[in-house]
């Protein structure tokens, strides 16, 4: 009898061991992290997107954004066309480099036009905060895009997963536009932009 219970024992203790050594279900295991490493540098992000811009540029600047402004009639009082906006969005964001969050950005922006003009109606005149290039803060959108595109960063600082590039010009470099700073961040491997700033 003594043997036969040794050898049921050992039947169960090395059951035991074979259930230890087996994987543990596919929901169990700890996802594996794939590093992705970056394609360029957030100051070639910059210059590329800068790029198509300065090849987009008319093209984005004449979508009526407000159709009224465009209309000989002056009794009409004047509303952005959010339709006209999303076409801005959507060029935008086919060039590639930059994110969601510039993109709803530069919604909110188009909205905040349309809550100013149903807060002071206008039928005529330059429109406040159309007036203008509002990516880059200037009123030569198109001399600004090739200055900033010649021109050198002052500082870049790169983190982990985000980025940020200011331009500074000199008195004697008769910038058309104010110091920018340029926001970025990883995502998929690419550096996108997620905002570009005013620096006074």
């Amino acid at each position: 009898m003594a043997p036969r219970i040794l050898l049921a024992c050992v039947g169960v203790l090395l059951l035991g061991l074979s259930a230890c050594q087996q994987e543990p279900p596919a929901q169990a295991r700890a996802p594996v992290s794939v590093l992705v490493q970056p394609t360029g540098s957030p100051t070639t992000a910059i210059h590329q997107f800068l790029t198509w811009y300065a090849q987009h540029q008319t093209q984005l600047n004449s979508l009526p954004f407000v159709p009224a402004a465009l209309d000989a009639d002056t009794t009409q009082i004047f509303a952005v066309d959010l339709r006209a906006v999303e076409q801005y969005v959507q060029l935008l964001a086919s060039s590639q480099r930059v994110s969601r969050t510039f993109l709803q950005t530069q919604r909110r922006y188009f909205q905040q036009c349309q809550d100013s003009l149903r807060a002071h109606p206008q039928r005529d005149g330059l429109i406040d905060g159309l007036d203008y290039d509002h990516l880059l803060f200037t009123q030569d959108g198109e001399l600004q895009t090739r200055f900033v595109l010649r021109s050198t960063p002052a500082s870049v600082l790169v983190r982990a997963d985000t980025a940020q590039v200011i331009y500074r010009w000199r008195e004697d470099e008769m910038s058309e536009g104010l110091n920018l700073a340029f926001s970025l961040a990883l995502e998929r491997g690419r550096w996108l932009i997620t905002a570009i700033r005013p620096l006074e």
